[in-house]
């Protein structure tokens, strides 16, 4: 069988396949908005490894944009650019920019989502609300470009337009 999917309509493979197998279209969409929350807060720092472990699946040497709010980066630090390589991604692919205040992050990963010949955008910070992620998945689908959002998880259960939504833990 030989698939003439064009690279945006093929499937992200998580690399686990019965994960893989349950996804509506046999990997995770490659035009969507997902978003990734840790079980507990003190998980947090386990999405970043999920979260580029995800995005070395994509196989791409295109540049990764990574919107990050300035409390984040305060509390959990920024990814070590070497330790990338682990992921079989370079340091001088991820493009990291930092915004101040936690209501500018959903502007950021808009503007991001629109740039051109980027392979992914990843978001970490406070989840926004119901429109403001619908306006993120509905450019995800414009643009044809995949979005991570990593949020830590404060109890609050917004609704949200993510195709698919991802609670971490660490392995035992």
């Amino acid at each position: 069988c030989k698939n003439t999917n064009q690279p945006s309509t093929m499937p992200w493979l998580t690399g686990v396949a019965p994960i893989d197998e349950c996804l509506p279209e046999g990997g995770l969409s490659r035009v969507g908005l997902h978003e990734i929350e840790p079980l507990k807060p003190s998980n947090m720092p386990s999405l970043t490894g999920f979260g580029f472990a995800l995005l070395s699946r994509l196989a791409s040497t295109k540049p990764i944009i990574w919107c990050v709010t300035a409390s984040q980066v305060g509390d959990y630090g920024q990814p070590y650019a070497f330790g990338l390589s682990r992921f079989g991604i370079s340091p001088s692919q991820v493009i990291f920019a930092k915004v101040a205040k936690d209501k500018e992050l959903p502007f950021a990963l808009e503007e991001a989502i629109k740039t051109q010949g980027i392979a992914a955008v990843i978001g970490e910070g406070i989840r926004p609300n119901f429109t403001g992620s619908r306006r993120i998945a509905l450019l995800c689908q414009t643009h044809q470009t995949p979005c991570l959002f990593m949020a830590p998880n404060r109890g609050d259960h917004n609704g949200s337009a993510a195709l698919t939504r991802w609670q971490i833990t660490p392995q035992q």
